[in-house]
């Protein structure tokens, strides 16, 4: 998979601002997340961008062990160098 990334070379990011999880009849993990692109979003003078994602419950348990191993990296790696 190859990142985005902006005229500068720095990567493109948006910031989550909302997420919200239901699951649908069929069993399939359902993920709403609404994220600011740019700071008029983030003062909430522009409505945030959002997208609806489905996935199988497998699926969701393995991008769940994901970002609990992103975030404990991140948690971990804060102020070194």
């Amino acid at each position: 998979m190859e990142w985005e990334r902006r005229s500068d070379g720095d990567l493109k990011m948006a910031i989550l601002r909302n997420a919200e999880m239901a699951v649908a009849p069929d069993q399939a993990v359902a993920m709403r997340l609404e994220y600011a692109e740019v700071q008029e979003q983030m003062t909430g003078a522009v409505p945030l961008t959002w997208i609806q994602l489905v996935m199988s419950p497998e699926d969701a348990e393995a991008l769940a062990a994901e970002i609990l191993q992103a975030a404990l990296l991140a948690r971990k790696t804060v102020g070194e160098a």
